[in-house]
């Protein structure tokens, strides 16, 4: 597919009419998201046919550049230079911009080096305090250069909300376990109620389809508990370690309960004893001690 400076699709029809990956100016189209011939962007949708955004910059008057009129009407895309500018994502790049592309746009200062303007609301201040999505380097030439990159803001993101969620890889792992288990209820695991011994402990719940799937469980979970009793582990190593169960009071066959994994099963005899008590226990609370835990990153069930 070709496409004329401003969008327009030709050699073939309009390049908007179908989904296709690298499109105008890098773009994706989505055929549940698109509406008539916009074509979405990251930031706002733009019309090919007029060349011109539908809904104003979101960056607000940060995008006008009082000096220049092109930047005045905040619907034009890219200043009306749509031959030397792209604007992958809908937040107007720099006039200083160069290497745009689907993913990123940098920018470069004057033969001494240095940046100027801002790139997706990010300016060259954000770049060297590491704002999520911004990056710093050298050209070629040696001169300074600072940029945004939307691959790398999704990637700074997720690192994130990993480091604000420290226990979401150690949930998901419980309720892949507890399903594992019973792959015949419905497994829900919540928010995490602490730490116990350098493990997350969660609240979960299975939800039973029959009394007869509950008498199940409840066999099992006696089983499990044998020799040594209550909690119940489930697994040679690492074990889902489950505890607390009650009965739920949101609907029949629904059971309520406290889970962790060990990375030892106690149950299983005296190698799974030292292991359990040299590293679940000792270690473990030692971990915990000094504001660690000694949950596995990767998931075994």
């Amino acid at each position: 597919m070709s496409y004329a400076p401003y969008g327009e699709g030709y050699n073939g029809g309009l390049g908007f009419e179908q989904f296709t990956a690298g499109g105008y100016a890098g773009t994706v189209y989505d055929n549940e998201n698109r509406t008539g011939s916009l074509i979405d962007f990251m930031y706002r949708r733009y019309n090919p046919t007029q060349g011109r955004w539908i809904s104003p910059d979101p960056a607000g008057l940060s995008a006008v550049d009082p000096t220049n009129p092109q930047t005045w009407n905040r619907y034009a895309y890219v200043g009306n230079k749509p031959l030397s500018t792209q604007d992958p994502s809908g937040l107007r790049p720099p006039e200083n911009a160069v290497n745009c592309s689907w993913d990123s746009c940098s920018t470069v200062g004057d033969s001494n080096g240095g940046g100027g303007g801002t790139i997706m609301g990010n300016d060259i201040f954000d770049a060297l305090m590491g704002a999520p999505g911004t990056y710093t380097g050298f050209d070629m030439y040696g001169n300074f250069t600072w940029g945004f990159s939307v691959s790398q803001w999704y990637s700074d993101e997720a690192a994130i909300e990993s480091a604000l969620t420290p226990n979401a890889n150690t949930a998901a792992c419980a309720a892949q376990g507890l399903q594992a288990t019973f792959p015949n209820s419905t497994v829900s695991v919540g928010t995490a109620t602490g730490e116990v011994g350098g493990h997350w402990n969660f609240q979960a719940s299975l939800q039973f389809s029959s009394s007869d799937m509950v008498d199940s469980f409840i066999s099992d979970y006696i089983a499990a508990s044998a020799p040594i009793g209550p909690p119940a582990r489930f697994g040679a190593g690492p074990a889902i370690h489950l505890e607390n169960v009650w009965f739920s009071d949101t609907g029949a066959y629904a059971l309520n309960a406290t889970v962790h994994i060990d990375q030892f099963n106690p149950n299983t005899g005296p190698l799974g004893i030292a292991g359990h008590v040299g590293y679940d226990g000792i270690w473990g609370h030692i971990a915990q001690a000094f504001g660690g835990n000694i949950d596995t990153s990767n998931c075994s069930f």
